[in-house]
């Protein structure tokens, strides 16, 4: 991963702090609503002092909430996870945390129901990934929050578990990574009234995709998301071709978009809920650096069982971005569709950035208070229902540091 690790071992957690910022002075005159209409300002930081390089935290985005998966405020050894619902103030849930070596935050979910986790454990902190542990809860409920479950890899299981993703849609709950190049799936029913005492179902011998198991390029990028009546897969094979398939239940999947996905990426990018049955994903191109930078990403939506083309964000080094990562995607409060990550830059920096889709062309922010933010990228994005304003997750690229990053128009 790109950028520079902090360093901030040994120092007591920063309780939360409310920045005052300066973004709404800084907006470019790109013709664009994100710019001159309202301006992106920073309007609170968690910071994590008490961790460890190769720490992380997970995100997500879903109608009106943006979630996470990091550290708790007032244990550094356990997890929490973390919420802003509506524009409120942020809510947290100190989870159960096993004694194990070490514990890396790697997913999250959430919806209007209830949200899930998981995380990998591992030896070292930079060493491999060794199993998964997943929480789950329902929203409003900030206690008894069911101890840690694992998930069984399956026999034939012989390297660690990578790509790793969760998903959650109408109570069902689903858990995707890759073993060995080929796709598992665990899933679980959320019971409303006795959330948390359900099992983690899979297939041992892996999820029937339609790829062949031994001999076949295998998958080297998947990820999964619900949109309100299905779970979506995104994958990419080793021979850089793109795959999506729908599921109700977890375990019996179609393939979706036969024909309409680009024939040769790099990596999944962007796998985001927009509304109920329509998901954005963005396919990065195919090129080294993949998934953590790219000079393009294809934009598409996954409308029903139809993919519609959303045109390709482009690197603009004019603007200062060499490369581009894309992590999430919302529709903004004009209905326009907006994907956020960061722009690399050829300093091997990373800035938070936000593109919009208008006139067909995406376009880059110019927002000084953006561009001059090094070392975060956005993560997760929503637009809340309360007052149209979008609200975004900035997070360090190797450290558990969380900022929360407003946009309202002017």
């Amino acid at each position: 991963m790109p950028g520079k690790a902090h360093k901030c071992l040994g120092a007591p957690m920063v309780a939360l702090t409310l920045v005052a910022a300066t973004a709404g002075a800084c907006a470019s005159k790109a013709k664009t609503p994100l710019v001159d209409d309202g301006a992106w300002e920073r309007i609170e930081v968690w910071e994590q002092r008490a961790s460890f390089d190769y720490d992380r935290v997970a995100t997500a985005a879903n109608h009106d909430a943006v979630a996470w998966l990091g550290r708790d405020a007032d244990d550094s050894a356990a997890l929490a996870y973390w919420e802003l619902r509506d524009g409120e103030d942020k809510s947290s849930i100190t989870l159960p945390t096993p004694s194990v070596p070490v514990l890396i935050p790697i997913g999250v979910a959430v919806d209007d129901e209830g949200w899930a986790a998981v995380a990998v454990s591992r030896d070292k902190p930079n060493g491999a990934n060794t199993g998964l542990l997943t929480w789950h809860g329902r929203v409003g409920q900030r206690t008894d929050v069911a101890p840690a479950q694992p998930l069984t890899p399956p026999a034939w299981a012989t390297s660690p578990p990578e790509s790793v993703s969760v998903a959650r849609s109408n109570d069902r709950l689903a858990v995707a990574a890759v073993y060995d190049d080929r796709a598992v799936v665990w899933s679980m029913q959320d019971d409303p009234v006795a959330s948390g005492t359900g099992a983690w179902e899979s297939d041992a011998e892996g999820a029937d995709l339609g790829l062949s198991g031994a001999g076949s390029s295998g998958l080297e990028s998947l990820r999964i998301v619900g949109d309100g009546s299905r779970l979506v897969l995104a994958a990419v094979d080793g021979d850089g071709a793109a795959h999506l398939w729908e599921s109700t239940d977890g375990s019996s999947w179609s393939e979706v978009g036969s024909g309409s996905l680009p024939k040769r990426v790099g990596a999944v990018g962007v796998l985001s809920l927009l509304g109920k049955d329509d998901v954005a994903v963005s396919w990065l191109a195919d090129e080294e650096g993949a998934p953590w930078n790219a000079t393009s990403a294809r934009v598409q939506r996954i409308v029903g069982d139809r993919v519609v083309d959303e045109g390709t964000v482009k690197a603009t080094p004019d603007d200062g971005v060499d490369q581009l990562h894309l992590t999430s995607a919302v529709r903004s409060p004009e209905g326009s569709l907006v994907v956020v990550g960061g722009a690399v830059r050829s300093s091997g920096a990373h800035t938070p950035m936000v593109w919009l889709r208008e006139g067909g062309t995406w376009h880059p922010t110019k927002q000084a208070a953006l561009t001059g933010h090094l070392d975060h990228e956005f993560r997760a994005v929503v637009t809340t229902r309360s007052d149209n304003a979008m609200v975004a997750l900035a997070t360090a690229l190797e450290h558990p540091d969380v900022e929360a990053w407003q946009w309202r128009p002017d």
